[in-house]
């Protein structure tokens, strides 16, 4: 009790001098007149004129609820054009902050300047997942620059009202789900949620896998089956399909677990699809053939739908659902973990075992119905959509034109957002400019509260499009 206490003290007394609080708050964490003398004279937005040098606390809950937290270092100076922020493990015994970071190597972030976001990739048995604001035991974003980054909580428990309203453990969970282009390998769990809400923009689809560009996602139920079987029956005989269907499917798994073993795999290790296939040889025939048989019988059951690139679904609680092999696509979600598994093609490796008796029960059997891309009425009008409206969090999608049409700038290249209590900013499209750095496509950046009504610009020669993402 005492350590939160004192955690809460001392991210109040951060908050307040960042929004010029008192002195008195200040003196407490011994904040001291800054003279820096590496700053340029010339120039009067780069004179310090104010310093704060503080200890804060970050707590590891995404390792468990109950771990204690640990202490870093943060040195604070304010300019006339923003507020500089150094985090260090240790205090750094410098005349200057920037000094300081010489030293330390440490990273020195704009706390009023949109930051951006470096993902960690985590290993799926069906692909993997880019997560760029991602924090879990399996792996923790960064945010930072391509020198030096500290991991995305950190940043937040320095000044979690500065940067996103107190929301610091409910980021809208931004990542791209990359599936495997082979279509036994790269399908994924079919699974719903009881408390998230999640939506998925096409980026694009394998050539490979679908010649045509069209790809799929698993989602919904046969309509057909259903007016032949009427709700309950249809729940009662999927249900009897992927009972008969698990049955195999563990035993293949078994057997592949055992292959893994003698081939000096550890028991979790990814596979790449062709030791994955390499193993699946070695299964004998017939059950390879019954596992088929059965997995199409249950799949029958369910619907897909096509998905091209720009496509957008919007996938509320108790819909089940699994995107197909060879489309990616940006996933914005509500940041908690729970699902329950109907059934998956492969072994999971999260669990022992699939949820379906749970998931069936409370399914919804109506599919949410998809958003076509149209793309901009006029690719020389900026154009804004709304293409995810949840009762957490909104999403946009934003068209610019070329910021030049024929030898005169386009002043519709510049987009003027709404200030929000923090927003999170990808490109998928072109390149766009946004505080101090530029974003590339399937570059995105965490835009503080501070700093989410400045403009994003095209800086590209040709149209871009960008996802801007805030809550509600």
């Amino acid at each position: 009790m005492q350590s939160e206490l004192t955690q809460l003290t001392l991210t109040a007394t951060i908050e307040a001098w960042l929004r010029g609080g008192s002195s008195a708050a200040v003196q407490t964490l011994d904040a001291s007149p800054l003279h820096d003398p590496a700053a340029p004279a010339a120039n009067a937005s780069s004179q310090p004129n104010a310093e704060l040098r503080a200890r804060f606390s970050c707590t590891p809950y995404w390792h468990a609820p109950t771990a204690p937290p640990y202490e870093r270092h943060a040195w604070l100076v304010r300019y006339a054009d923003g507020v500089r922020a150094l985090i260090t493990r240790e205090p750094i015994d410098a005349v200057s902050q920037t000094e300081a970071a010489a030293i330390s190597g440490a990273l020195l972030l704009d706390l009023e300047q949109p930051m951006r976001l470096y993902p960690v990739r985590i290993d799926k048995p069906w692909g993997y997942e880019t997560w760029f604001t991602g924090v879990e035991a399996r792996g923790v974003s960064q945010v930072g620059h391509s020198t030096a980054r500290i991991p995305l909580p950190e940043l937040l428990a320095l000044a979690p009202e500065w940067i996103c309203r107190g929301r610091e453990r409910e980021l809208i969970l931004l990542k791209i789900l990359t599936p495997h282009n082979d279509p036994a390998l790269g399908q994924l769990y079919f699974e719903l949620h009881e408390h998230k809400r999640e939506a998925y923009v096409v980026l694009d689809v394998d050539e490979e896998a679908w010649p045509q560009g069209t790809g799929a996602v698993r989602v919904g139920f046969n309509a057909e089956q259903r007016q032949q079987l009427g709700d309950d029956g249809l729940r009662s005989a999927f249900a009897d399909a992927v009972a008969r269907y698990g049955l195999t499917r563990r035993e293949i798994d078994a057997l592949l677990d055992q292959l893994w073993a003698d081939s000096n795999f550890a028991l979790n290790d990814p596979l790449t699809p062709m030791q994955t296939h390499a193993l699946l040889a070695r299964v004998p025939a017939h059950l390879c053939e019954r596992e088929i048989q059965q997995r199409n019988a249950m799949q029958a059951f369910t619907a897909t739908q096509p998905l091209r690139a720009g496509d957008v679904l919007c996938l509320p609680e108790h819909v089940p659902h699994a995107l197909q092999h060879g489309v990616r696509v940006v996933e914005l979600q509500t940041p908690t973990f729970e699902r329950r598994i109907l059934y998956f093609t492969q072994k999971v490796q999260t669990q022992p075992n699939w949820d379906t008796t749970q998931a069936i029960a409370t399914m919804k059997l109506d599919a949410p119905e998809l958003q076509r891309t149209g793309g901009p009425p006029d690719t020389m009008q900026q154009h804004v959509e709304t293409v995810v409206d949840f009762p957490d969090f909104r999403v946009l999608r934003v068209h610019l034109p070329a910021r030049r049409r024929g030898s005169a700038p386009h002043v519709l290249s510049i987009w003027r957002p709404a200030a929000a209590d923090y927003a999170l900013c990808m490109c998928i499209e072109g390149e766009i400019a946004i505080g101090r750095e530029r974003y590339g496509r399937e570059q995105a950046c965490l835009v503080p509260a501070v700093a989410t009504s400045r403009p994003v610009e095209n800086c590209g020669n040709a149209g871009a499009v960008f996802l801007w993402a805030t809550p509600k």
